[in-house]
């Protein structure tokens, strides 16, 4: 899953999943980019040259205040068949300095997918991480990166952060699917 940033093509995925990727496409939109990837190595920045339509989520406002958080995703496409339908699943979020940690890992796909708040306001967006562990691997953690530090990272690459509307549909229109080929 990805999150559009900006009328411009610009979008926000997990850096993990885009990794070693030889082809980044996006469904009915063509091939992207990775333009950057922020200081703490959790998200790339993609771009989708001549998007058109595209709709960016509104990041500019308060920030958000609850633990309890929505979060916008394409489940996994072999779990739908091969379709691209947009998810809301409710999640909660535990106490972080720099990340707020997910209480449940979400399901495969959600990756990327946008969070918001009970208000319908952008949280962030979450980031599933392996742990690197010698022996047999534990369970993957999630984390959602807080929309402070988006901000910041997108302003970083001068990327302006979208207005937009609050709310699930409003946020709907600006997920999209983010496919990645590898050798």
């Amino acid at each position: 899953t990805g999150v559009f940033v900006s009328a411009v093509g610009h979008v926000l995925a997990d850096r993990q999943l885009i990794d070693g990727c030889n082809v980044i496409a996006l469904p009915g939109l063509g091939n992207a980019e990775r333009v950057a990837t922020d200081l703490k190595g959790e998200l790339a920045l993609l771009r989708v040259y001549g998007a058109r339509n595209v709709t960016p989520i509104g990041m500019i406002g308060t920030a958000p205040g609850s633990a309890n958080v929505t979060l916008l995703g394409i489940a996994d496409p072999q779990a739908q068949g091969g379709g691209a339908a947009i998810s809301a699943v409710n999640a909660k979020l535990g106490i972080a300095a720099d990340s707020s940690p997910l209480e449940t890992v979400p399901a495969p796909g959600f990756s990327g997918a946008a969070a918001l708040d009970a208000q319908g306001r952008f949280a962030g967006v979450v980031v599933v991480k392996n742990p690197v562990v010698a022996g047999p691997g534990g369970a993957p953690r999630a984390a959602v990166v807080p929309a402070e530090r988006i901000r910041n990272f997108l302003e970083a690459n001068y990327v302006a952060p979208a207005s937009g509307g609050t709310g699930v549909e409003a946020a709907k229109a600006s997920v999209t699917r983010v496919i990645c080929v590898r050798k």
